[in-house]
């Protein structure tokens, strides 16, 4: 157990500390976190720029869109899970919601840590497909992006097979937000790593924990 262990907190630690080092972070400490240059501006700028002449219908499939793919990679980790021939079928299902949990839970204590601005209310200059959300509802990490990895980590994990399907639903998920205009792209790079750490840590720690069971069933008499 001591290596699985180990293990999960060093691919979870890594994840966020990676999220952490791509924010190009201007102003932290009592007041919200503000970016209004680096990389991830640029980036942000010429994403923007090229969804200000979409059509207006731009914006309501876009809103759709995220919570669509999530609820298809929630299908996803449930066909995942019942293709399982070894009569652990709740016990996968599990192992994916404690994911999810454990995935949003650390977003949410991040998100109320470094306090990011959302691009939309600092780049004022720039149009968005989507209203902007109020002061009080940051930006880092992205959670559409953080439970698109820990769902999408699920189903590579338990149906390898089915990675070609959860992969690219999880990347919609999270550009969705980018193309709105509601994440820089570093919130929705930190979200997808963050959760598909977290999803990964915690399908390491419970398969790790059933394995010796397993084991016990069927040795040898």
């Amino acid at each position: 157990m001591r290596t699985p262990l180990v293990v999960a907190t060093t691919s979870l630690l890594g994840a966020v500390a990676v999220g952490l080092a791509l924010t190009p972070w201007q102003q932290v400490g009592n007041d919200p976190a503000v970016v209004r240059t680096g990389w991830s501006v640029d980036l942000y700028r010429a994403v923007t720029a090229t969804t200000a002449g979409w059509p207006s219908w731009a914006g309501t499939v876009g809103r759709w869109l995220p919570g669509a793919a999530l609820l298809l990679l929630g299908a996803l980790a449930v066909a995942a899970a019942e293709a399982r021939h070894d009569g652990s079928r709740r016990r996968h299902l599990a192992v994916a919601m404690l994911g999810v949990l454990a995935a949003y839970l650390i977003s949410e204590v991040l998100k109320h840590l470094v306090q990011e601005v959302r691009p939309c209310a600092v780049l004022l200059d720039v149009r968005t497909l989507e209203h902007c959300p109020p002061l009080g509802r940051w930006s880092y990490p992205s959670n559409h992006a953080t439970v698109a990895g820990a769902l999408a980590a699920f189903v590579v994990a338990a149906a390898p097979r089915l990675a070609v399907i959860a992969v690219p639903l999880a990347l919609m998920a999270a550009s969705a937000r980018l193309f709105l205009g509601l994440h820089y792209p570093h919130d929705v790079v930190g979200g997808l790593l963050i959760g598909t750490a977290a999803g990964f840590a915690v399908w390491t720690l419970l398969r790790s924990t059933q394995r010796p069971a397993t084991a016990l069933l069927h040795r040898p008499t």
